[in-house]
């Protein structure tokens, strides 16, 4: 696919604090299921199960917000839907990733987390200027509930703008692309909009993504010294991740629109992929079609680790 650019329409609306969450309306959903996802996120760096909302999936398409250890406020969340654009994180490049597998179609959830230990002299996208780019965490092409091919992403894109550049935004939300094997994709999102990041070596980024009850939920935590900000997304489960989630991957890469984050020399970056599920079967750090997203960095060999059904794979990138 090339870099052509086509309207993607949505509407932006501030985001407004609505309510606390403990006024809500949610669906049951047993404590044991939550307890065990919060329990395998729990266990990547600076992530604790605390900034998770142990409450119930919601019905239908929502947000939330947490600042440090507060309460969690339900926000609005915006939807859209089109084809292909520079401000969508596109399908359409072979490019090297790395993450793991599990058989069965079995993920129950996975995680993405980004930090950097060295950030000499910052970034800059070559799409989207100095300081913008994205964390991703997708799964795999799969054949939906539609009969098409279908993919989603957990992303956090930073830094982007529609028609001036002087209105730029940041946002987290979960990406449902349908029609991957075929020559046109339909891109529809829940999203979140917060202030534009700037990325730094006491900041970590971490995505998690998963399911239940019908829902897809994507989960962000900002971690900093000053700040925490903890996200949820939720949405349905429109194509059929559930019993089709067999490969979780990515890292930090160019904003969106197939551009690319380029790095100056003195970076080093992490990356580690956690994947929760019954059976694990392997690492991998390979060539594989999928995002349309790059980044300059040169990754190393992942290592990987295992706890309980967790799974993980860490790879260190340099410039």
């Amino acid at each position: 696919m090339n870099r052509a650019l086509f309207v993607f329409v949505f509407v932006a609306t501030a985001i407004m604090f609505v309510s606390n969450f403990s006024g809500a309306t949610f669906a049951a959903r047993s404590q044991s299921a939550l307890s065990a996802q919060n329990a395998s996120i729990a266990l990547l760096p600076n992530v604790t199960a605390s900034q998770w909302p142990n409450i119930p999936d919601l019905t239908g398409s929502g947000a939330f917000e947490r600042i440090n250890d507060g309460p969690w406020f339900k926000i609005n969340a915006i939807s859209g839907s089109g084809s292909a654009s520079a401000t969508v994180p596109m399908e359409g490049n072979t490019y090297d990733v790395e993450g793991g597998n599990a058989s069965n179609n079995g993920i129950n959830d996975a995680v993405v987390q980004v930090s950097f230990s060295q950030l000499a002299s910052g970034e800059s996208d070559d799409l989207w200027g100095s300081n913008a780019w994205s964390v991703q965490l997708n799964s795999n092409f799969f054949t939906g509930g539609n009969g098409l091919g279908d993919w989603i992403q957990f992303v956090l894109q930073n830094n982007l703008y529609n028609s001036s550049p002087t209105q730029r935004f940041a946002r987290f939300g979960i990406w449902n692309v349908t029609n991957v094997y075929g020559s046109t994709q339909t891109y529809s999102n829940t999203s979140v909009y917060f202030p534009i990041q700037t990325l730094s070596t006491s900041t970590s980024y971490s995505i998690a993504g998963t399911y239940g009850n019908g829902e897809i939920e994507g989960r962000l935590v900002i971690s900093s010294p000053s700040n925490t900000y903890s996200y949820l997304v939720y949405q349905p489960d429109t194509y059929g991740l559930f019993g089709n989630w067999s490969s979780a991957s990515r890292t930090i890469l160019g904003a969106g629109g197939l551009s690319t984050a380029d790095f100056n020399h003195q970076t080093t970056e992490t990356t580690t992929v956690q994947i929760s599920a019954p059976i694990i079967t392997n690492a991998f750090a390979q060539m594989e079609y999928t995002t349309g997203e790059q980044n300059n960095l040169t990754p190393g060999t992942p290592g990987t680790n295992t706890i309980g059904n967790a799974y993980y794979v860490t790879t260190t990138s340099t410039k």
